[in-house]
């Protein structure tokens, strides 16, 4: 879904400008020079962030069983 999404990947300074591009990100509000971070802003691709978010999660469940399964 990403890479039909996203034409060249390349367009993003960094990780973090994507992760912008997509709404995984808190939006800043800074002045003088304090940085506030306030809540994740989901603008962006919705549908491409719950990929992500049940990719990462599935992982997190299969890592707890090969962790229960190292240990015996």
């Amino acid at each position: 879904m990403i890479v039909a999404s996203v034409a060249d990947i390349g367009s993003f300074a960094s990780a973090r400008h994507f992760a912008a591009w997509l709404g995984l990100v808190p939006r800043q509000h800074s002045t003088g020079g304090k940085t506030r971070l306030r809540r994740i802003t989901k603008a962006g691709n919705r549908q491409i962030r719950t990929l992500l978010v049940l990719g990462a999660t599935a992982m997190l469940h299969r890592a707890q069983e090969w962790d229960s399964a190292a240990g015996q």
